[in-house]
């Protein structure tokens, strides 16, 4: 609760209105964590005490959450710049979340995120959440300094890291509702592609990246196909290709899940080579990549895109069986019977 004041507003921190660039978290704690016992009012006109809080249990996190959360934060950051010269000079815009999912990519698949996924039942897997943080804070100081190297405007991207952010982030779960928006999409395309069947969720493994590659013109969704291995992305890209050009109006996909096929308008986009004046009713190739960051399979699919200049999104795909895994319904009954879960 705040304290008061007799010199200034109710609710109001006592002590002096010091530079808000220079307010600590310790700062904050100290002015307004005074405890105002419970046996007097706050105000003369008594006692407003608020209670408030968030429970997000279906929610939940795995070994791959810091990854993403991090990922997350620096998205949130702004775009970084830097002036490009030639026949049409530009400003090519990137943002930091794309420099840390490269610099994380170049490590290739780690071991211990692989084994969480095919090993499911290894008694002795010893990789742990706080190993997860560690590497997110690791991946996100080599993308600082990609940042530096690559000449991009830094003044910009200092902020986004200042005083230590990232790591209180994480600490806090601020951004797990974007991870989880990313799982709820992932999950609704595995479902509706045929990638995951929630009546035998046992027996259709889900592979660690997946990639659902479209025809669009505008906001039309053409044609699609699905990639579950890199090995498979060009004979998918020829094929859509092919049908560049024909009418397909008329058999655009309508159904709900086309909402998740194109990228949303606040996603940063990869090999996005669009200019001012370039015609918005083209058609062209769109990828949304869905994976398990840090895998060998998110990796090889991520890498791939980038090398055949396909226009693509990354979404965290999240742990999708969750749902499955706590709970079952009885028919008759209509009864929850709680269930372990891998995720936590």
């Amino acid at each position: 609760y705040g304290s008061t004041s007799n010199d200034g507003d109710e609710g109001a921190p006592s002590g002096n209105n010091e530079d808000p660039a220079g307010r600590t978290l310790s700062w904050f704690q100290q002015q307004f964590t005074h405890i105002v016992p419970i046996d007097q009012s706050v105000s003369n006109r008594g006692r407003r005490d608020v209670k408030a809080s968030v429970k997000a249990h279906s929610w939940p996190s795995t070994i791959f959450s810091p990854l993403c959360e991090a990922w997350a934060y620096l998205d949130a950051g702004k775009t970084l710049e830097k002036e490009k010269h030639g026949e049409r000079s530009f400003h090519e815009k990137i943002s930091l979340s794309r420099i840390y999912l490269d610099a994380l990519v170049e490590k290739g698949g780690i071991e211990h995120l692989d084994a969480w996924l095919t090993q499911p039942n290894n008694e002795y897997f010893n990789w742990s959440f706080e190993n997860s943080t560690k590497l997110a804070l690791e991946i996100a100081a080599q993308a600082m300094k990609m940042v530096h190297d690559l000449d991009y405007q830094s003044q910009q991207s200092q902020s986004t890291l200042h005083e230590n952010m990232l790591p209180l982030a994480l600490s806090l779960r601020a951004h797990i509702p974007h991870c989880e928006m990313h799982r709820s999409l992932a999950r609704n395309v595995a479902i509706s592609f045929g990638l995951y069947n929630v009546a035998m969720p046992s027996k259709s493994p889900i592979p660690g990246a997946f990639s659902i590659v479209s025809l669009v013109r505008g906001n039309d969704v053409l044609d699609t196909e699905v990639v579950v291995d890199a090995s498979l992305l060009q004979p998918a890209l020829d094929s859509l290709k092919s049908k560049q050009g024909q009418d397909l109006l008329e058999s655009k996909i309508r159904d709900e899940s086309s909402t998740s096929l194109t990228p949303l308008p606040d996603e940063t986009i990869c090999n996005d080579s669009k200019l001012e004046g370039d015609s918005i009713d083209e058609e062209e190739t769109v990828a949304i990549l869905y994976g398990h960051v840090g895998t060998t399979a998110f990796a090889s699919l991520y890498k791939a895109l980038k090398q055949a200049g396909t226009k693509f999104v990354v979404r965290h795909m999240g742990y999708i069986p969750y749902e499955e895994e706590i709970s079952t319904k009885s028919d008759v009954e209509g009864i929850y019977d709680n269930m372990s879960s891998r995720a936590i």
